[in-house]
């Protein structure tokens, strides 16, 4: 496999890691309470993919870049991508939650005696 090709499958995972990690932690039984968990959920997907963008994506990033040829492909794998995962990484893992929430009620609502 290629830098280019293990690029891709990085990038990729990079995707899909705030997905997954949120929804296994949201999945766990503890804490009990539905909002920490939820909290404790997009805090450590976020910093999951802070620490991820930092130690995977850009060593992968600027792998691929140098195998094709490009003119100091750091500077497109820097800070910059480090940035974007602080300022907006929260997001995804929040409308994790939502949806998750979104369906447990709606299926909760349709199960008789159920508690919601």
């Amino acid at each position: 496999m290629g830098a280019s090709e293990t690029f891709e499958l990085v990038a990729s995972i990079r995707w899909l890691l705030p997905f997954v990690v949120t929804t296994v932690l949201m999945t766990l039984r503890c804490p009990r309470r539905r909002g920490i968990r939820a909290a404790c959920a997009v805090a450590i997907a976020w910093a999951g993919d802070i620490i991820f963008t930092l130690y995977v994506y850009n060593p992968a990033g600027i792998a691929a870049g140098h195998a094709a040829g490009m003119h100091f492909p750091e500077g497109h794998y820097d800070n910059n991508t480090i940035g974007v995962a602080l300022l907006g990484g929260w997001f995804w893992p929040m409308m994790t939650v939502l949806a998750i929430e979104c369906l447990r009620r709606r299926l909760s609502r349709g199960i008789p005696g159920s508690v919601s």
